[in-house]
């Protein structure tokens, strides 16, 4: 993830109230610049692009050059990760595999779900994923880890439920780091259907508009020591170490797994949120 924290400027004035949008670089150019608490007479300070011509880029009028963008990235200090985000947005989109074809591949070949039954007999919960996150099949440990996945049948749309705030702790940071992943997913593939489907459904969520709007951390991936923690059926904290990897037989398809590692200790119990509803 990002390395700004969850970064959300003090008042979020002038930052874009749209909520989840598809990624675009004019936008997300600007949305940084007001992030950082600058208007675009102080960002020449930083970058050296001028006002008016910084206006152009941030309407959409102009692309800039690689070399420009360059001087943009260095100038606000981007991280790894919103760096990669600015160059994928430049660049082409990527376009993806129709689901109904990854559906279709899996079903058609035993050994997928012959691989997901085995990882479940050695207790670990495990998915096929597409490129933006949705669910294509999935075993029973994972169902029992996120009760509900099977109503969203997507990783990302899961994050906004009211399970995944009963569940998921630290359930705030981890939600951050969902729209930090979604934002990056989003930039690369936005000119497909499921990106546009993924939209569509977040659209639903203020937590998530709010998280979307005042935050520019990006993620292309969580390191295996980062453990992830989950509350059990019986209130217990439980920690997983999350693997994502491609998967050779099926371009356009990748394999989650949650490997549990330990109960964490002198935790409290879980008790439900009196909320009920993450959205």
């Amino acid at each position: 993830m990002g390395g700004n924290g969850i970064g959300r400027r003090p008042n979020g004035a002038g930052l874009d109230r749209s909520g989840v949008i598809i990624p675009t670089l004019s936008v997300t150019m600007r949305q940084i610049r007001e992030h950082k608490g600058l208007t675009r007479v102080s960002a020449y300070e930083c970058h050296r692009i001028t006002q008016n011509y910084l206006a152009d880029l941030e309407r959409g009028k102009y692309k800039p050059s690689s070399a420009l963008l360059e001087r943009l990235i260095a100038g606000y200090r981007l991280d790894a990760d919103q760096a990669r985000h600015l160059r994928e947005l430049r660049a082409r989109a990527v376009e993806l595999i129709p689901e109904e074809e990854l559906h279709r591949r899996v079903y058609a070949d035993p050994a997928f779900g012959a691989h997901l039954q085995d990882l479940q007999e050695r207790g670990i919960p495990a998915a096929y994923l597409s490129r933006v996150f949705n669910v294509i099949e999935c075993n029973d440990l994972l169902r029992a880890v996120l009760p509900g996945l099977d109503e969203v049948d997507s990783i990302l749309l899961w994050m906004f439920t009211p399970d995944a705030r009963d569940i998921v702790v630290d359930w705030e940071p981890e939600a951050v780091r969902t729209v930090a992943t979604v934002k990056g997913v989003l930039g690369r593939h936005r000119e497909t259907v499921q990106a546009a489907d993924v939209v569509r459904k977040l659209q639903h969520s203020k937590t998530c508009g709010e998280i979307w709007t005042s935050n520019i951390d990006i993620s292309y991936g969580r390191d295996s020591t980062d453990l992830k923690l989950f509350r059990d059926r019986a209130g217990r904290i439980v920690s997983y170490s999350i693997t994502m990897s491609e998967v050779p037989e099926a371009s356009g398809l990748m394999l989650l797994r949650a490997i549990r590692k330990r109960c964490v200790p002198n935790m409290p119990p879980f008790e439900a949120s009196a909320a009920g509803v993450a959205g």
